[in-house]
C-alpha cells in the first residue's frame, strides 16, 4: 500500500475577492481559445491539457506569442519566474487588461489554463503559489494536492490562491471544456502573508 505524505501547509490558501467584471473576463477568454483553435499548428494536440499565456518578460524575446506546451511553460528560455512579467500588447486594451490593473500582486506568468472533457495534468510543483480565477467549469473539474486534498473552483469571480508549490494536479472529469485564468504570483511576501492569515484562522 502506498501511503500519502500529509503537509502541514495548505494546498487553499485564501480567496481573494476583486472588483471585476467576470462576464467579460470569460466572453474575451472564450475568443482567445477560439482563435487559438483556429491558428493553431498541426503539432500541438488540444485533445490534451494546454496553456495560452497571455503575457511575456521583458528581455527575453521568446517569451512573446502564446506558448501552450507545459513543458515550456516551465522553461527558463521562455519564461523568467525570477522577474515580472507585462501582459501582451494584444491584451492590454481588453477586460484582462483591467484585470491587470487592479490585481493585489505582481506576477510572473499569465495564462489560460484548456482542460479538455476527460483529461488531467500530471503531478507537479511549480516555483510560485498561484491564483485561479475559474471561468469555465462544472462540479466535475477539481484542483488536488498529493496529500488528498482536493477543491473544485467556483467560477464566482472569485481569486483562489492555491499552494502550486506543494506537488499538485487538476483534472476534468466532466464532457466539457474548462477554462481557468492562471497567474502566477511573483511577491513570495505577499503570499508568505496570505499563509500566516490563513494559519490564524485555521
Amino acid at each position: 500500500m502506498n501511503t500519502v505524505l500529509a503537509s502541514d501547509e495548505p494546498f487553499l490558501i485564501a480567496e481573494i475577492k476583486v472588483n471585476i467584471d467576470i462576464k467579460s473576463i470569460i466572453e474575451d477568454c472564450k475568443v482567445i481559445v477560439k482563435n487559438h483553435k483556429k491558428t493553431a499548428p498541426d503539432t500541438q494536440d488540444l485533445t490534451r491539457p494546454y496553456s495560452i499565456t497571455l503575457t511575456h518578460n521583458p528581455g527575453l524575446e521568446e517569451s512573446k506569442g502564446n506558448l501552450v506546451s507545459y513543458a515550456d511553460i516551465h522553461n527558463q528560455r521562455y519564461f523568467d519566474r525570477n522577474n515580472r512579467a507585462i501582459l501582451q500588447d494584444e491584451y492590454a486594451k481588453t477586460s484582462l487588461g483591467k484585470l491587470v490593473g487592479i490585481l493585489p500582486f505582481p506576477f510572473s506568468i499569465m495564462r489560460i489554463s484548456v482542460l479538455p472533457p476527460s483529461t488531467i495534468i500530471g503531478m507537479h510543483t511549480d516555483n510560485a503559489a498561484h491564483a485561479q480565477l475559474a471561468l469555465v467549469t462544472n462540479r466535475d473539474c477539481f484542483v488536488a494536492a498529493r496529500s488528498g486534498e482536493a477543491h473544485h473552483i467556483p467560477a464566482d469571480g472569485v481569486l483562489y490562491v492555491i499552494s502550486t508549490t506543494l506537488p499538485h494536479t487538476a483534472f476534468n472529469a466532466s464532457e466539457y471544456e474548462r477554462l481557468h485564468l492562471s497567474v502566477s504570483i511573483f511577491d513570495e511576501d505577499y503570499v508568505r502573508l496570505l499563509r500566516e492569515n490563513h494559519d490564524a484562522h485555521a
